[in-house]
């Protein structure tokens, strides 16, 4: 397999400028009069045991990102290595031993399920295909992945709709460890769920971090949620990433006005602290016509004409602390 040299410092996940356009059909010879840029140069590492958080507003492009990342999205441009290996030019035999390797946790944890499904048939199934895993032996790793995410064992029978949503969230979680994967991707596991069940969900993910050694790549739009579960986060806003640190030292320190937006966004009970809130002027403007510039300058309180002229390129300010930004200083 073709290595990657900079794999040598322990990132197991290494991404690097990519870009994901979806092209706008029209007319009756549906040509193409447009690209909408869902993720437009996107760049991170994640080395093995870390969490990382890729957090932004709706639309932003955190989930296909992720979905690019597993191919479930063709990239436009850029390259993504996982332990080395090219994902993008992976021959057949690569991108089998990669669906192993890494797994994805849905948001939605009714639509993710087949509803005709069994557990037994739902969890079980990347193990019949993958490992050829039939019969005793099938039916004993289904009951052990189970027990292992908080469900009975004897509830392999059962069918999606028997389930509350933590329990299916659960299910989707028994899922994507089946083959004992090195990185899992968390597209928003707990937004779809009650705020108690929540905890117990993010309890749970650490804790079979912990147990099986795993790394996170954890997209959310909650930014408390993030800086419970997550050892460095990537800001994103209109396919872009403005803003990466460690989470400590992000929260104590958000440089990118948009970071200060989301931060004052968080729920807070200090009631005289409402008045500080930052809120972002105005709508996230469209991905089939960014803004040129800074995507955030119309809504950014700082911005002048070199903003809405130029794109700032990420800039380490302080230790592992990145910025895109004219005016974080």
């Amino acid at each position: 397999m073709e290595q990657n040299s900079e794999n040598k410092n322990g990132y197991l996940l290494e991404v690097d400028n990519l870009k994901t356009y979806f092209a706008v059909k029209r007319g009756l010879f549906r040509k193409t009069v447009g690209y909408i840029k869902a993720v437009d140069g996107v760049t991170f590492r994640i080395r093995s045991g870390q969490s990382l958080g890729l957090v932004g507003e709706s639309g932003c492009g955190k989930t296909t990102t992720g979905r690019t990342i597993t191919r479930l999205v063709p990239a436009t441009e850029g390259q993504v290595f996982f332990e080395g290996v090219d994902m993008l030019n992976a021959t057949a035999k690569q991108l089998l031993q990669l669906r192993r390797d890494i797994s994805i946790i849905f948001q939605d944890p009714f639509g993710s399920l087949n509803p005709r499904m069994t557990v037994a048939n739902i969890v079980g199934e990347s193990l019949k295909v993958h490992k050829n895993i039939t019969g005793t032996e099938l039916a004993n790793r289904v009951k052990g992945l189970l027990e292992k995410v908080g469900l009975p064992s004897d509830s392999v029978n059962w069918y999606p709709h028997e389930f509350s949503g933590g329990q299916r969230q659960r299910i989707g979680i028994a899922r994507a460890l089946a083959l004992e994967p090195k990185l899992v991707i968390c597209d928003e596991p707990v937004s779809a769920l009650d705020v108690s069940i929540q905890s117990q969900i993010l309890n749970l993910l650490k804790d079979l971090q912990q147990e099986l050694g795993l790394t996170y790549l954890f997209i959310a739009h909650d930014l408390a949620v993030v800086a419970f579960f997550c050892d460095v986060v990537a800001v994103m806003y209109l396919g872009k990433i403005v803003e990466q640190a460690e989470a400590k030292e992000l929260y104590q320190n958000p440089m990118h006005p948009y970071t200060k937006v989301l931060m004052s966004a968080i729920p807070d009970t200090n009631v005289s602290r409402e008045g500080r809130r930052k809120i972002g002027k105005g709508e996230v403007p469209s991905a089939l016509n960014p803004p040129s510039g800074c995507p955030f300058h119309p809504r950014c309180p700082l911005a002048d004409t070199k903003c809405s002229e130029q794109m700032p390129m990420s800039e380490k300010k302080d230790g592992e602390h990145f910025v895109a930004c004219w005016k974080c200083d």
